[in-house]
């Protein structure tokens, strides 16, 4: 989950220090769509990203449009509601409890229909289980030329032994697919 620990406050920092609030605003709201996405089980597609493309609109934005900070909090209002109403719960705002979340979300997501399926195809032992990795990362968004991603050793989909991988620039909404050579 990238961007974890953000909240309103961070977020106002990390405007101030890097004197780029629209910077700061668009990590803060990546990280409440995927938070919401990973960790609570909110569907991104289906229920998070009409919200945007409803709140832009009202601005006379495109649906693809870069927001301001000011947009891009009320992008985030809008999606800590729809969470609150979808899931009964508060988005957290304290980092700590963030975190915990997600490793309980990452190391739940080994017993997936799709884990399991994936390490029966591969030969894998059942209990081979996710790990979570928790590091420190350059920002994916702060500018045209930062990008955010992962590789993987196999195809995640095939399992072929080959670089695999995924990255996602500035653009706000999609992923491009990579597939590096061997």
């Amino acid at each position: 989950v990238l961007n974890l620990g953000m909240n309103d406050r961070v977020a106002e920092a990390l405007a101030n220090q890097t004197d780029d609030p629209e910077f700061a605003w668009d990590s803060y709201q990546r990280f409440v769509e995927m938070y919401a996405e990973v960790v609570l089980g909110v569907d991104r597609t289906q229920q998070l990203r009409p919200i945007r493309e409803r709140v832009l609109a009202e601005q006379g934005l495109a649906a693809d449009a870069p927001s301001s900070a000011s947009v891009a909090g009320q992008v985030i209002a809008a999606y800590k509601a729809a969470v609150l109403a979808l899931t009964g719960r508060d988005f957290p705002d304290d980092p700590r409890e963030q975190l915990l979340a997600a490793i309980c979300a990452v190391y739940d997501s080994s017993y997936s229909e799709r884990a399991v399926t994936y390490r029966q195809i591969n030969g894998i032992a059942p209990t081979v289980i996710s790990a979570v990795n928790v590091v420190t990362m350059i920002f994916g968004n702060l500018g045209d030329a930062s990008a955010t991603g992962v590789v993987f050793t196999r195809d995640p989909l095939t399992g072929e032994k080959i670089l695999n991988g995924e990255y996602l620039t500035r653009a706000p909404v999609s992923y491009t697919h990579l597939t590096l050579p061997t």
